[in-house]
């Protein structure tokens, strides 16, 4: 469920010589956050716009943005992503 599983992003993130991704989409608690977790593992600085993803359940979405954050990246909103840049 990671856009880095059997993909090559990774050579073209790193040929572009891009470093910090800022990563939004649907199933903030499987896809948006094996993506997230996989791209800092990589070395990528990665943000999480984490009002641009949603889940079915609120509960899971707000675990997934903690444990994130609290290990391996940042979560913030839209607004202040859109600041940061």
């Amino acid at each position: 469920s990671s856009a880095f599983h059997s993909t090559g992003i990774d050579l073209h993130l790193r040929n572009m010589k891009i470093e910090t991704l800022v990563i939004a989409g649907i199933a903030s608690d499987m896809c948006v956050f094996t993506t997230a977790l996989d791209a800092a593992d990589r070395g990528f600085h990665v943000i999480i716009a984490e009002d641009a993803c949603t889940t079915i359940d609120t509960g899971s979405h707000e675990a997934a943005m903690l444990m994130f954050r609290r290990v391996w990246g940042f979560t913030m909103g839209t607004q202040e992503v859109l600041s940061w840049l």
